[in-house]
């Protein structure tokens, strides 16, 4: 049997992937949906972590989130730090 790789977001975005345009667009309204209830003094923090989890699955359910809840990110706190590059 070969190496099995996986994380804990590998099968998430992978389902994602193979959805439907119309499915993914529907699980992120879902999503959405769920994400408008949040409330209370922990709101940005509960969001914020909920959005890192969504990234790590998949860029696009990610930013499809992120648009559904109309908000301004810098998108450079779900990226990992990179090192000086020159080109």
């Amino acid at each position: 049997m070969g190496k099995v790789t996986t994380t804990n977001y590998t099968q998430p975005g992978n389902l994602f992937r193979i959805m439907s345009p119309q499915d993914q667009q529907n699980t992120i309204n879902n999503i959405v949906g769920a994400m408008k209830g949040i409330s209370g003094p922990k709101r940005d923090e509960i969001v914020m972590r909920q959005l890192c989890h969504f990234f790590r699955a998949d860029v696009r359910l990610g930013m499809g989130i992120i648009q559904g809840l109309n908000l301004q990110l810098d998108m450079r706190q779900f990226m990992p730090a990179m090192e000086s590059v020159s080109i």
